[in-house]
């Protein structure tokens, strides 16, 4: 709320804020009048009618102001109507428009005019009885220029408001050029007693010219301490100071004072709240003068609302966890504390917790205070309550903890356990407290009854020479899903080579260079590797780059034969790359790859490959890389070493499997 004094509004153009408003309203013989401005005057018949008009006093050139207007009948007398309101706007102004008639809501009617009037339809729609207003809002455009002038009211008995007047106010609005304003955050508010609150005053100059704003004072009721400051805005220039309930915020000399448009000065004023309840309302003051003197410019109110802390009722129950996701088929358990946080009021005997159907193995895995307690229950439910009268909690701080363990059952979804607190020992009556441990109930993830292997994990070759890792997918048990894709993807600048054929049958290889992924899958879900030592074997064959370093083969195994959604198995190997030796290269027993002639034309590699052996490039993505012959053979000739090792080592498998079965 804030309430300028004449001359300094509180509204921005055109609607404005909430300021000081002049009411008059005749209520006796006597005109009275009860504003800084304005007249009343009445006939012999006022005894019976009050007339109200509120406003704000100022308003900025060119700006757009109302009157709220009501007459209302204050005796049942027929013979003394209310037939007509009129309303005359100071000259100069412009568009004069009846805003909204309000009451009576029918047989009413508005009429711009000017003057504008709000009236009965017929003679049968005046007020005649106890009670009876009319209602109206009227508007206008200010003039340009500053000036007083006067709005006038008139009551008649007639409809047409031609007669002679009932009654009449005068009310006077200035123009003027400047308006400065006070703003309050927040301007209401509820607090706790004992707590901090905090409140920030803004004064602001919004148009040039007009009053100076040197001082902000606000004034808190007592019983408010620590009264300070948390934060002070523009402008520099300015202090604070405090003084028992005042505190100030003010320009420290003339020179330092508010005088132009959007200047502003802001703090945020923080205190502690007495302990009684009630009303404790901030006021503030904006003054011209720097040391707080004269009338203030402007008012305003922070309407603070004391409230008592809510206090939590006596008894307490706590549940922990509250909520819990559970596998199907593990055990879960859930501490219960029912305690007494302030004195007098019901007693605490005992407590019962209730487990959906399919729980089973239901009993206590831990009990706590107090001692002469005891836990029992059947079925489904389970308590712990006191063994005699005596033994009940009834003071503060006294609490009985018992702790419920059961195995949830093998279907998902919800499965939440109910406890309930009572007052008599044998848990009769209605609980004191109830409360719930919400479960959720998930089935375990199923792991994949396979394995992968990338072999060797680990090697360390020569930087250029040609390396061959194994790819081996082996299905181990009868249940599960199942295995329809392996990928192998190589590292960042590892030439691929290919992919040599392997089992099981109904299993086909792709190779694409262009990635550097190999991929080797079932044609069909039939074919997928199911049923125990079913096994998709392949060799991976590439050239390594010439830099020393570390590379990763990644190798993916998927559910689905096309290579979707998220691996069931992954692994990788790790390669090192070393310089090589003076005089020779080489590495892991396979030939260096030989280095493109320079002199050579580059041809498309259409050379036979090497039997067993997929070449780069064959399978979903075509071969686009160009190379040298040279290049081409002496790739395909280490990648058949890269076979022929191959071919060792399943030979030496094999035989260590003869072995292992005779």
């Amino acid at each position: 709320m804030r309430t300028p004094h004449r001359g300094a509004p509180s509204t921005r153009p055109p609607t404005g804020r909430a300021g000081r408003t002049a009411a008059r309203t005749l209520t006796a013989a006597t005109a009275v009048l009860l504003a800084l401005s304005g007249t009343l005057t009445a006939s012999a018949k006022d005894t019976e009618i009050s007339l109200e008009v509120t406003g704000d006093e100022l308003v900025l050139v060119g700006g757009t102001h109302t009157l709220d207007i009501t007459a209302t009948k204050t005796a049942d007398d027929p013979s003394n109507p209310i037939g007509c309101v009129e309303i005359v706007a100071p000259a100069g102004w412009t568009g004069l428009t009846i805003v909204a008639g309000t009451q009576p809501a029918t047989g009413w009617s508005a009429d711009d005019g000017p003057p504008a009037t709000w009236s009965a339809d017929t003679g049968g729609g005046k007020l005649r009885d106890l009670g009876e207003a009319a209602e109206v809002q009227v508007s206008a455009t200010a003039p340009g220029a500053p000036e007083t002038g006067t709005w006038t009211v008139t009551l008649y008995d007639s409809v047409t408001c031609a007669d002679t007047p009932i009654m009449s106010a005068e009310f006077e609005v200035d123009v003027v050029t400047s308006v400065p304003d006070l703003d309050v955050v927040p301007a209401s508010a509820t607090v706790t007693t004992g707590a901090t609150h905090e409140v920030a005053f803004t004064a602001e100059w919004i148009a040039s010219d007009g009053d100076e704003i040197g001082c902000i004072a606000v004034t808190l009721p007592a019983g408010w301490t620590g009264i300070g400051t948390t934060g002070m805005g523009s402008p520099g220039g300015w202090s604070s100071s405090t003084m028992s309930q005042v505190i100030v915020w003010r320009a420290d000399t003339a020179g330092d004072v508010i005088d132009a448009t959007g200047e502003s000065a802001s703090f945020t004023v923080t205190a502690t709240a007495p302990g009684t309840a009630g009303v404790s309302d901030w006021t503030a003051a904006v003054f011209a003068a720097i040391d707080c003197s004269g009338d203030p410019i402007l008012t305003g109110t922070a309407e603070v609302t004391l409230e008592a802390p809510t206090v939590d009722p006596d008894p307490d129950l706590t549940i922990v966890p509250a909520s819990a996701t559970v596998t199907t088929g593990d055990t879960h358990d859930v501490a219960f504390t029912a305690s007494w946080i302030a004195s007098d009021g019901d007693e605490i005997g005992c407590i019962a917790v209730t487990l959906p159907a399919g729980w089973t193995g239901i009993g206590t895995s831990g009990m706590g205070v107090p001692v002469d307690w005891s836990s029992g229950g059947m079925g489904q439910v389970i308590t712990w309550s006191a063994d005699t009268a005596g033994d009940v909690i009834d003071a503060t701080g006294e609490s009985a903890t018992f702790t419920v363990a059961a195995t949830a059952p093998g279907t998902a979804g919800d499965s939440d356990w109910t406890a309930a607190v009572y007052a008599a020992i044998d848990c009769s009556g209605e609980p004191l407290l109830t409360g719930i441990a919400a479960v959720t109930l998930e089935e375990a993830p199923v792991e994949p009854d396979a394995t992968l292997d990338l072999t060797p994990a680990t090697a360390t070759i020569t930087v250029g020479t040609t390396h061959a890792v194994d790819a081996v997918a082996t299905w181990l048990a009868d249940e599960g899903n199942s295995i329809g894709c392996v990928v192998v993807a190589l590292p960042a600048s590892w030439t691929l080579l290919g992919l040599s054929d392997g089992l099981p049958t109904g299993w086909s290889g792709a190779v694409d260079e262009t990635t550097r992924t190999v991929t080797w899958q079932a044609d069909t879900k039939e074919d997928a590797l199911s049923s125990p030592g079913d096994e998709a074997s392949f060799t991976v064959a590439a050239t390594a780059p010439g830099t020393p370093g570390t590379s990763i083969w990644e190798g993916a195994a998927y559910e689905n034969i096309d290579c979707e959604a998220e691996p069931a198995l992954t692994d990788s190997a790790l390669v090192t790359l070393v310089a090589a030796p003076p005089g020779g290269d080489g590495g892991d027993d396979t030939p260096a790859v030989l280095a493109t002639d320079p002199a050579l034309p580059e041809v498309l590699a259409t050379d036979p490959p090497v039997p067993g052996l997929i070449p780069a490039g064959e399978g979903p993505a075509p071969l686009t890389r160009r190379t040298g012959t040279a290049s081409v053979l002496a790739g395909l000739a280490a990648a058949a070493a890269a076979l022929a090792a191959l071919l060792r080592r399943r030979a030496t498998r094999r035989e260590r499997e003869e072995v292992t079965a005779r």
